[in-house]
């Protein structure tokens, strides 16, 4: 892989989805063993301890605490790694104490920079990955509760499984209204985004957004959402909207926002055109779409890819589309903005990610059995994803870039990064979780053994009432 990596994800990427590199780190990390100097280390320590996402790791690295890393692990999990070092030959590591290990890594340490890298494309055995995973699940068990615990007692958890549970799907002979739609995304809970920076208003510390259907992962690649995994019967309402109106359109992925002025931006992963819906009691919210015709005036305030003649002070024209509660085709890779809003407003826009021709073969499977219609070659003439490079005018001049299709995935863009995978895995986990462990973590808290909790008459110390669902307790 092209890029610099600490030791728990650059394992990780071998195992991935099985074996996540935080997995890996809490069970290496969980008996506090020396530590490399690495100020690395001491920072996932605190993240880890604070069920924080894992930092990351800056070059250089010395070869000492590559080595020092390495071995942790090994002591930790029944794995072999070979390590390749680029000036200094190969060396492996093992359990010291003799036993066999399950499955091998291989990973490659640039001396001269001072960086460790995974291998692209490597992967374990998916058997030997649960193998490994499951030689080590009652620690995980262990420390899995403990995170648990404190999650539900800072009343973290948002509970999509039992939202979703609870969305009724009309018989396919009944049509389904913008009303209905609109109730359920107001009926359930939204989970915050942190990956998608380039339509995050510079004044919010964070949005309320997540995608459904195809999307990249950081250490998987293309796969299907773990949000669909949340909100199958959301997904399937969703894919039966669009085929309503427009039974052709094809469409990998579902992005849902809400409540928030997507600043100017491009989107430069879809391949192709988008449909977008508005929904929700609000007025303004239109959304401005780039068009020299346009009697809108903005102000570009950030570098838009694929742009590269448009720059940041430029004022550019625009038109404006009304989308409530009405579908609007248009190009996502041309300049678009939300407009400014009062009330509550979600959008819900179906597109076409890049690389879809790409698409693994049970990833395929699983999202057409949810009712996406997918692309297929006979869709790559329709990308207008744009070149950096300009395009030469006869007068020889650089005028614009050009609609081309995308020739290297340097410049994807990561839907699900390392915080959204931990985020939605223990979210996935919780519908395992059983509700009576709030009390449990509430007892913790106060220091108060659980035959103690009766007190009676006057030295009753506190009282407690219970209201509403048990999730929100």
């Amino acid at each position: 892989n092209r890029s610099h990596e600490d030791t728990f994800r650059a394992i990780a990427r071998a195992f991935a989805p099985t074996l996540t590199a935080r997995e890996l780190a809490l069970v290496t990390m969980r008996s506090k063993r020396k530590a490399p100097k690495e100020p690395f280390f001491r920072q996932l320590i605190d993240c880890l301890e604070e069920h924080q996402p894992l930092p990351l790791a800056h070059p250089p690295w010395s070869r000492e605490t590559v080595e020092a890393s390495l071995r942790m692990v090994v002591a930790e999990w029944p794995i072999r790694v070979e390590l390749f070092d680029s000036l200094g030959g190969q060396d492996a590591f093992e359990s010291p104490e003799g036993s066999k290990p399950l499955c091998t890594v291989q990973l490659v340490f640039l001396a001269g920079c001072g960086e460790l890298h995974s291998l692209a494309g490597v992967k374990v055995d998916k058997e030997k990955a649960l193998r490994l995973k499951g030689a080590r699940s009652g620690i995980l068990d262990e420390l899995r509760d403990s995170h648990h615990r404190s999650v539900v007692s800072m009343g973290q958890r948002i509970c999509g499984k039992a939202q979703d549970k609870q969305i009724g799907l009309p018989t396919s002979a009944e049509r389904i209204s913008s009303e209905l739609v609109r109730e359920v995304l107001e009926g359930i809970s939204w989970p915050c985004c942190f990956t998608r920076k380039n339509v995050q208003p510079d004044d919010v510390p964070t949005i309320q957004a997540f995608p459904l259907g195809l999307v990249l992962n950081y250490a998987t690649g293309l796969c299907c959402s773990r949000t669909i995994k949340l909100w199958p019967n959301l997904t399937a309402l969703l894919t039966r909207f669009i085929a309503q109106d427009h039974p052709t359109f094809r469409f990998t992925t579902i992005q849902l926002n809400r409540d928030y002025s997507a600043k100017l931006h491009v989107d430069g992963n879809n391949h192709g055109p988008s449909y977008i819906m508005g929904f929700g009691d609000y007025t303004g919210g239109h959304l401005w779409i780039m068009d020299e015709a346009g009697n809108i005036e903005l102000e570009v305030t950030d570098a838009l890819r694929g742009w590269p003649h448009l720059k940041l002070g430029d004022k550019i024209r625009g038109r404006l589309e009304d989308i409530k509660g009405r579908w609007l085709k248009f190009d996502g890779n041309t300049p678009h903005q939300a407009m400014p809003f009062q009330g509550q407003r979600i959008s819900v826009v179906y597109f076409s990610r890049k690389g879809f021709i790409n698409i693994p073969p049970d990833v395929f499977d699983n999202l057409e059995k949810l009712g996406f219609r997918l692309p297929g070659e006979e869709n790559l003439a329709e990308s207008t994803c744009r070149s950096e490079a300009p395009v030469e005018a006869a007068h020889g001049e650089a005028t614009r870039t050009a609609a081309v299709l995308p020739t290297s995935d340097d410049e994807d863009e990561v839907d699900e990064d390392e915080e959204v995978d931990a985020a939605m895995c223990e979210e996935l986990d919780s519908s395992a979780w059983r509700a009576r462990h709030w009390a449990d973590a509430f007892r913790e808290a106060l220091g108060v053994r659980a035959g103690d909790w009766a007190p009676s008459g006057e030295d009753r110390p506190l009282g407690v009432c219970i209201f509403g669902v048990p999730t929100g307790s």
